[in-house]
């Protein structure tokens, strides 16, 4: 206990204990998961979980600065929603809204907000985003199944959203086969994200997809991908048809 009665901790290794039997000691930690022995062997609690889909690496080198974006780009807000405020003992799913765009062959995750509100504080900070982002951004949002999901996009979209492009998204396949097109740009670097306090969350969720706790970020970047890879695929259509 520090002078200002604050507990300080200090991580310690294996060879910091010399009253261990190490050589059985090493042999119960290969009996576990790589994470557990990297920060019971090394002391390195800062370590994440894996979930074999992604490399933090992938994006870790591919952050730029807002200033560096090219010209033209064309964002769209996606929103994976979730309604279930924060209570003791409980960890709900977050509501999630990534600002993304696509651009010779590269995408572009500019922002991503992040919180966990009951329906109408969802409601004041998804019309908050959208006036933020301005009239030209246009929005996304998962759609549930059933008569209960069509009826909250109805509902935003004539009561939160009035005045602004918004439609809701169906997205259909597992969220493995959802995001292994993120998977695939990211591993070639094209995959850009722009600076900001959002990155170290993202990154967290992302290397540990599909495993973590909450897989909403990459929901919400999934989904933003597959609005505009329709538009994409809708215009070649078009072309094709007018050669």
């Amino acid at each position: 206990i520090s002078g200002e009665g604050k507990l300080e901790l200090s991580s310690s290794l294996l060879v910091d204990n010399p009253s261990l039997d190490r050589d059985e000691y090493e042999k119960q930690l290969l009996e576990l998961d790589p994470l557990t022995r990297q920060r019971l062997m090394n002391g390195d609690w800062d370590a994440v979980p894996e979930g074999g889909m992604f490399k933090r690496e992938w994006f870790a080198r591919n952050i730029i600065d807002e200033r560096d974006l090219p010209k033209g780009l064309r964002w769209l807000r996606y929103w994976d929603r979730a309604a279930t405020a924060v209570k003791q003992g409980n960890s709900p799913d977050y509501t999630c809204g990534v600002l993304i765009a696509f651009k010779a062959g590269v995408w572009y995750l500019r922002d991503m907000k992040r919180f966990r509100l009951n329906s109408e504080g969802n409601e004041r900070r998804i019309k908050e985003t959208a006036r933020a982002d301005g009239g030209k951004t246009h929005i996304y949002m998962e759609q549930e199944p059933g008569s209960a999901g069509k009826d909250v996009i109805s509902h935003y979209g004539r009561n939160v959203l009035p005045g602004f492009v918004f439609r809701g998204d169906k997205p259909t396949g597992s969220k493995v086969e959802r995001a292994a097109p993120l998977a695939s740009a990211a591993e070639q670097d094209n995959v850009k994200l722009v600076e900001g306090q959002w990155i170290g969350d993202f990154l967290d969720e992302v290397t540990a997809f599909p495993v973590g706790t909450h897989l909403d970020q990459v929901d919400a970047c999934t989904g933003g991908m597959s609005i505009i890879n329709s538009r994409l695929r809708a215009v070649r259509a078009v072309n094709v048809a007018n050669l």
